[in-house]
């Protein structure tokens, strides 16, 4: 999404999550419920950006040589590929039970 569509207005956000069968276009993989596959991700973003995914993540790792924030994800549990999720942007993390954390922009955190 373009920044002016964000509740922030001043950073894009990219979200993906591969339903139905949309995982093909993000790795090499058979996109089909019968099949599910544990999984691990590097990602780096530009700076000022926040990246999760459907995995446990590492903090952030240091910078790329290009100044870009790296992430690390690992899902060990064997998931459809179709439940693999991405989102970049502008986000903050909010903790509200033993095992359930909300992840929105800033702006909205309080209200999610």
């Amino acid at each position: 999404m373009e920044p002016e569509r964000t509740s922030g207005k001043n950073k894009g956000l990219m979200f993906t999550q591969c339903q139905p069968i949309a995982c093909r276009s993000l790795a090499p993989m058979q996109d089909t419920p019968v099949y599910k596959v544990p999984y691990t991700a590097n990602i780096a973003v530009d700076p000022g950006y926040t990246a999760k995914m459907s995995a446990i993540g590492d903090a952030a790792g240091g910078s790329d040589d290009s100044g870009r924030t790296k992430y690390s994800f690992k899902q060990e549990i064997a998931i459809p590929t179709y439940v693999i999720a991405l989102v970049v942007g502008d986000l903050e993390t909010k903790k509200i039970g033993e095992r359930v954390n909300i992840i929105a922009e800033p702006g909205m955190i309080n209200e999610v």
